[in-house]
């Protein structure tokens, strides 16, 4: 397991994503904010990267194949 400390901003997340695609070479993204995980589903959904949100955000899976949410709604 791989970890990067994006501080829960959305510019971070993503230069952190290009870091673990590109240099780790990830199989799956793990993600636990809504507004990082929007920025970072479109990302993960290009590159067909299984990305797992944990969020309150529905935007984060909308329209996507590759990106799942984790949130209990009532």
């Amino acid at each position: 397991m791989l970890v990067e400390d994006d501080r829960a901003e959305s510019r971070l997340s993503v230069t952190a994503f290009k870091k673990l695609v590109e240099v780790k070479g990830i199989d799956v993204l793990i993600n636990t904010t809504s507004g990082t995980g929007k920025a970072l589903s479109s990302l993960a959904e290009q590159g067909k990267l299984p990305f797992i949100a944990i969020a309150s955000d529905k935007q984060v899976v909308a329209g996507k194949t590759h990106v799942v949410n984790l949130w209990v709604t009532p």
